[in-house]
């Protein structure tokens, strides 16, 4: 049974736009749910493949498996009359393509009348026990009755690429899902902390067309410490922390061609997440910084963070910042800051 694959935003771009996007979402079907896949109109067509995974394909607004049929009335019919299974029904038909004879209403009608004449059925149009979906696309016919949600948004890879500063824990899988939300690949970046983050990884993977391949890298933080401790600026450890690991994402970032970092920071989530000390890390970034949890609450990163799966296994984890108790400075002065990345990166 082939199923019927529908995506939404990409339908409003241009014509050259929609195309290279559709291709894009094609090809990430037949990624992760294997098959082959077909276009008509405005809808994919996937058959043989895994249908269940197209639930976890950026792009993909909704889906059904699907009696295909010719889009000839009879055989509507006859599909319709298949499906059903039982008590109140209601039938809804869609004309992607507008050359069938019969208007949407006409088919739910002659479509209701044929099922209740053969099965004796009883139409409810308000609350119905199974709805009858037909949707007719040129000369074929699908119809169905189970409609499953997709994650919407861009197929991955038609917006670019980017670091992600993946530390495990609750929020950063979750940036990294938003912005591949948004057709960008990302490219997880990890400090070496002894902490095994691959069960996190390997969740998130499953919402990409692709394996998330992971960088990991050591991190200078008992030189930080030293610094700090001889400038007398322990206030500033997070700060630092993060100023450096900025500085090493996009060299790694320079490496591989992606032009922007990704973080899990949230406006005044932690001390050190003031909208002040955000700006003052963004101006001292090499590559610009996107934060799709920005306008978050905990509440909200943990929902999403429950939604893609994530959320029990990286709330088992400690944050990398997690053991160094110092009282952070929320208001840094950039100029100091700055001094103190160079001496330490020097």
């Amino acid at each position: 049974m082939p199923a019927v694959v529908r995506y939404g935003e990409i339908g409003l771009k241009s014509d050259r736009v929609r195309r290279r996007m559709e291709r894009q979402l094609m090809k990430n079907i037949r990624k992760r749910a294997g098959g082959y896949v077909k276009k008509l109109a405005s809808r994919i067509i996937l058959y043989e493949g895994d249908e269940e995974k197209l639930s976890k394909v950026f792009g993909v607004v909704s889906w059904s498996p699907a009696l295909e049929v010719r889009a000839d009335i009879e055989e509507i019919k006859e599909a319709a009359l298949e499906l059903y299974t039982g008590g109140t029904f209601r039938v809804r038909a869609r004309r992607v393509t507008k050359d069938f004879p019969l208007t949407s209403p006409e088919i739910n009608r002659v479509v209701g009348a044929f099922i209740v004449e053969k099965r004796g059925a009883s139409v409810d149009l308000n609350n119905p026990r199974i709805e009858i979906g037909i949707e007719i696309i040129g000369r074929r016919a699908f119809v169905f009755t189970r409609t499953v949600k997709g994650p919407g948004g861009l197929p991955v890879g038609v917006e670019g690429d980017a670091v992600l500063l993946f530390s495990g824990g609750i929020d950063s899988p979750v940036a990294g899902w938003l912005i591949g939300k948004r057709g960008v690949r990302i490219f997880p970046f990890h400090i070496r902390s002894g902490v095994n983050i691959y069960s996190v990884l390997k969740i998130l993977s499953t919402w990409f067309p692709d394996d998330l391949p992971l960088k990991e890298v050591d991190f200078p933080r008992e030189k930080i410490l030293k610094v700090l401790e001889r400038r007398n600026k322990k206030s500033y450890f997070h700060m630092v922390f993060k100023a450096v690991l900025y500085r090493l994402a996009s060299e790694y970032a320079e490496e591989i061609g992606a032009e922007f970092l990704v973080t899990g920071e949230s406006i005044g989530q932690v001390a050190s997440q003031t909208l002040h000390n955000l700006s003052v890390l963004s101006r001292l970034s090499p590559l610009p910084v996107l934060r799709p949890l920005a306008g978050l609450d905990k509440e909200e990163v943990v929902k999403l963070a429950r939604h893609i799966g994530t959320y029990e296994v990286s709330s088992r984890l400690p944050e990398p910042c997690a053991t160094i108790k110092i009282k952070p400075v929320t208001y840094a002065n950039e100029q100091i800051l700055r001094e103190l990345v160079e001496e330490v990166m020097g």
